[in-house]
């Protein structure tokens, strides 16, 4: 079919909009960026309109592809087409002068694995003039952001799903229409649209019109109205998808979880009736044609999030779970793993790799991939012998697969490389990091981005080896490549400018780490905005050298705005918020507030203790500090229990020749010393492992 031939814009995912005596939907708005849309289109290329629900993004993309692209062969997919399917595809387009690929709800696609930035490479770089228009809601996109944000297994579902977003011209559609814009509503010779711009003040023209405050509306009175049970069943929809749940909501499912409190509820069947009713052209749960499965208004979805964005209880997860198919179980995982989750996204994991197992096999691409994110999330839970022996595992069936110099094989000698770096194995993280920059130079080239994060890997591995001028060469001459391949504000580019900085620190030279820091931090407000994790972290590290400059006073106020920031965003328990909390305890401490400090690494520890296990080296990090802050306070007796606790934790786990077990035994044997215990004191401090 030709561009010109879709005449329906419902068939394409347009709201149909408030219903009129005419029927159809309502006459086109032209919004200030259709000149922007059209111009990227017909440039060729990945456009992806974003913003709120019933921002008009659909209708705006249709329409800018009827302009533009008129004569254009069209194709618009299923989310859940598959990527077998859409290769097929992809190879269908390539071969046209001239094609258009539609994607509405952009993140469907990529959640389920259908679309790939391999697919869109292998499309854009096609001999014809082929095009690809997409959309997404903005809180899709933030989450799908957030669900790649420090993981290791980079090249797995999120990971390919965040590289996507980076691929495509991204044009920002805001709900609330312009001046320009409302001037041009005035003279849209159609009742619908007049009637919308009575509300212009409060809701955004296409708001009106896809009948979203109706929805509201209903689902805010619904209690009142005398349907407690048919909002319990919107709620728990709202759930499914807040959680990541991505396929078509089973009834069966919502019935399950949905918890009708404090009220005299209506029958189960009048409950669905009204939940399912069409106001105007909407309905709160939307039946799908297959049956027994339910779509909820994703206008309610973006809106109605707890403060904090409140996660999904654990008892709910594991009842979606066993309605779950592999993809949704993915999605879970992720999410949860995105919160911090990480004991409850391991079992996710686990789950989802049972159901791609079943389906594919256990050797398949995907199957290893979910393997692989099971694996980071092992890491990050400190169950490092666990994530090695993962690691060490997937290595050896990507090198029958694949051989020895594939990027998926590569990639699972860094992600291997880096748990041995956690696990005190610096040596051989050393020697892994080097083979595999090597292969990927003698594959890629010096200058490909998965070499210069191998060459960044490395630098770090050798600062942490104590090789400091040598890393911080390494460092600079990553940066200089990545300013000039990707630019001084992507990412990447900060992330080894990140990591300069904490060289330089090492170094001592602390003036110049302030100033990397602070430049890092700049950079990141702009591109990603105060609360994006990122910009946090800077913020805390430039906190940390503040506090090393002597400014101790600034970086205490700093460090308690950043923990209060992550507490909001992220909530009390992510690890980001308890990093915070520990380096708050640290800095009172350093500042001789040893009561003051005593009690947050109380609190700290016991909060970790519970998320992370009494084992986690984080956990032990900060019990290790509690001990010192008792010595420092003259409580040796049991400033000596927690250090010995620590050490035998760290000998058992990382080994007696990791640098945190050595520095265990110096804390030990200085309590000791004081304790006036010299002969144990002595030996701790001339102990050869």
């Amino acid at each position: 079919m030709k561009v010109h031939q879709a005449r329906d814009p419902l068939a394409l995912g347009v709201h149909p909009g408030v219903l009129a005596e005419s029927g159809g939907v309502p006459s086109y708005v032209p919004r200030d960026v259709d000149p922007q849309v059209c111009r990227h289109l017909l440039a060729g290329g990945f456009v992806l309109l974003a913003g709120d629900p019933a921002a008009g993004k659909t209708r705006t993309a249709y329409e800018g592809m009827r302009a533009a692209l008129p004569g254009h062969d069209l194709f618009a997919p299923e989310p859940d087409l598959g990527k077998d399917a859409m290769a097929a595809l992809v190879d269908r387009m390539v071969e046209l002068p001239a094609a258009v690929l539609w994607l509405d709800d952009l993140d469907r696609f990529l959640l389920s694995g259908t679309v790939t930035s391999a697919q869109l490479v292998r499309l854009l770089d096609g001999p014809g003039h082929l095009a690809v228009i997409a959309t997404i809601r903005q809180v899709a996109e933030e989450r799908l952001i957030e669900s790649a944000q420090g993981r290791d297994d980079v090249r797995g579902l999120a990971g390919h799903a965040a590289h996507v977003l980076t691929e495509a011209q991204r044009i920002p559609l805001p709900r609330l229409f312009s001046a320009a814009e409302l001037e041009r509503a005035v003279h849209v010779p159609d009742g619908r649209v007049a009637d919308a711009l009575k509300e212009s003040g409060t809701y955004g023209i296409a708001e009106f019109l896809s009948a979203g405050p109706e929805l509201r509306e209903e689902y805010e009175h619904g209690r009142l109205s005398g349907h407690p049970r048919g909002v319990a069943l919107v709620s728990a929809a709202l759930d499914c998808r807040r959680a990541g749940y991505l396929s078509p909501l089973p009834m069966d499912l919502l019935e399950d979880l949905h918890d009708v409190q404090g009220a005299q509820p209506e029958s189960l069947e009048e409950a669905w009736s009204w939940a399912t009713l069409p106001r105007s052209t909407a309905a709160m749960l939307r039946p799908v044609p297959a049956g027994g499965a339910v779509e909820v208004s994703e206008y309610l979805a973006d809106l109605h999030r707890p403060p904090q964005d409140a996660p999904v209880p654990d008892r709910a997860i594991a009842t979606m779970l066993e309605y779950a198919a592999m993809n949704d179980a993915l999605a879970l995982a992720d999410r949860l793993r995105a919160q911090g989750r990480h004991e409850s996204a391991a079992h996710a994991y686990r789950h989802a790799i049972v159901l791609a197992s079943a389906e594919h096999g256990d050797t398949h691409q995907d199957t290893l991939a979910i393997r692989d994110a099971l694996a980071g999330t092992l890491r990050t839970l400190g169950r490092l012998a666990e994530a090695e022996a993962e690691r060490r595992e997937l290595l050896d069936i990507r090198r029958r697969q694949l051989g020895e110099t594939h990027p998926h094989t590569l990639a699972s000698r860094n992600n291997l490389a880096l748990v041995l770096r956690e696990l005190g194995r610096l040596e051989e993280a050393e020697a892994e990091h080097r083979t595999v920059l090597e292969f990927c130079k003698l594959t890629l080239g010096d200058d490909h981005p998965d070499t210069l994060t191998s060459r960044d890997n490395l630098a770090s591995v050798v600062g942490e080896r104590g090789r400091l001028e040598e890393a911080q060469a390494e460092h600079r001459a990553v940066l200089e490549a990545r300013r000039v391949l990707l630019g001084d504000t992507h990412p990447h580019t900060l992330a080894t400018r990140n990591n300069l900085a904490l060289v330089l620190r090492a170094l001592g030279h602390l003036t110049y780490a302030e100033a990397e820091y602070r430049a890092v931090l700049q950079a990141r407000r702009r591109l990603f905005g105060e609360e994006h994790p990122d910009t946090l972290a800077s913020r805390n590290n430039l906190a940390r050298t503040h506090s090393e400059l002597g400014w101790q006073a600034g970086a205490e106020a700093e460090h308690r705005s950043v923990l209060e920031t992550r507490r909001r965003v992220l909530g009390e328990e992510h690890p980001d918020t308890l990093a915070s909390w520990g380096n708050l305890a640290q800095l009172l401490g350093d500042m001789g507030r040893l009561e003051e400090a005593q009690v947050e690494h109380r609190a700290v520890l016991q909060v970790r203790r519970r998320v992370l296990g009494d084992e986690h080296p984080h956990t032990l990090i900060n019990q290790s500090n509690l001990a010192l802050v008792l010595h420092g306070l003259g409580r040796l007796e049991e400033a000596e229990a927690k250090h010995r606790a620590v050490l035998e934790a760290r000998r058992r786990i990382l080994g007696d020749e990791h640098p945190s077990t050595s520095a265990s035994r110096g804390n030990l044997a200085l309590t000791l010393r004081a304790l006036g215990n010299l002969d144990e004191a002595e030996s701790l401090e001339l102990y050869a492992p």
